[in-house]
């Protein structure tokens, strides 16, 4: 009996980057080079989205009280986004010797 019959599995056979952040599947399994890339690629795209943002920001004095009004949701995805709250660290790897 397949895993996926058992259990509330949602299994992909093949994944796309953007599969990764779509929550297509429940676990994404691939080799220690490419699986870091992803992870790396994640966090330095999120750190910079979150630079560009308070920048332009601070750049025009119009734009800040907005920016007040939206502030507890640019810190849920700031915490959403912080590589060290949802980083590579809760990745397992198995390795088949």
């Amino acid at each position: 009996m397949p895993c996926c019959e058992v259990t509330d599995l949602n299994f992909a056979a093949t994944s796309r980057a953007k599969d990764i952040t779509e929550g297509k599947a429940d676990v994404i399994v691939s080799d220690g080079f490419a699986g870091n890339v992803a992870i790396k690629t994640a966090e330095g795209t999120a750190s910079m989205i979150l630079t560009i943002l308070k920048r332009e920001i601070k750049a025009r004095p119009l734009r800040q009280p907005g920016s007040a009004l939206a502030k507890p949701a640019f810190k849920v995805a700031a915490s959403t986004l912080d590589y060290r709250e949802y980083g590579g660290g809760r990745s397992w790897a198995w390795m088949a010797w």
